[in-house]
């Protein structure tokens, strides 16, 4: 969330399929709305000040300085309008992207604040094992280098390849996690499944 509010509606549940834009959680926006209306009838106030100043100064019948005056103040409610509209659409929360509700850690009527995490959404396309790797081992596992991964739940062996060794070193156990992504995983492969990265003999 980026705004602190009520929880209104939770419109998915934990394994829901959802698409890219899609409505997860909906905010209480009745405060904002209203602040968004306040912020519209000012600027609507300004604006008729400011074409009303527009026509005096063409008419040589106000000082520059109070028509100055007045098309900063437009300005100024018409920026105020338009972060106005940007908070109201805050308040209703979309998926990023094409994937499948991981967790739900909200329900209606709880507080929602930035920073606080209120779902999480994965792609099951674009699962990827992470296994930290003794030093030694990683002159054989090149970036691209295809590999085999063994998965415990659902249990099956599928290919993989290595999209990236993090650089800093464990040192207690003398390790660099590698990244691979996996090859048509499953959809049945959930976030946090246990596997074995198995390394090439040399």
């Amino acid at each position: 969330a980026r705004l602190a509010a009520y929880v209104k509606e939770v419109a998915v549940s934990a394994g829901s399929l959802v698409t890219q834009g899609q409505v997860l959680v909906r905010l209480d926006e009745r405060e904002f709305r209203e602040q968004a209306a306040a912020a519209e009838a000012q600027f609507r106030q300004a604006e008729a000040e400011y074409h009303r100043a527009r026509q005096l100064i063409d008419n040589q019948a106000t000082t520059e300085q109070a028509f100055t005056a007045a098309q900063a103040q437009f300005a100024a409610a018409r920026a105020q309008w338009e972060r106005s509209k940007v908070v109201l659409a805050d308040a209703q929360i979309v998926s990023p992207m094409d994937g499948v509700v991981g967790d739900r850690r909200v329900e209606p009527g709880d507080l929602a604040a930035p920073g606080n995490p209120l779902l999480s959404v994965y792609d099951p396309t674009a699962m990827q094992l992470e296994a930290p790797v003794p030093v030694r081992l990683l002159a054989r596992l090149p970036i691209g280098q295809e590999v085999e991964v063994t998965l415990d739940r659902p249990a099956a062996v599928t290919r993989g390849r290595v999209r990236q060794i993090v650089s800093e070193i464990d040192p207690l156990s003398r390790t660099q996690l590698v990244k691979v992504g996996l090859e048509s995983p499953s959809a049945d492969i959930l976030p946090g499944t246990f596997g074995r990265l198995w390394v090439p003999d040399e």
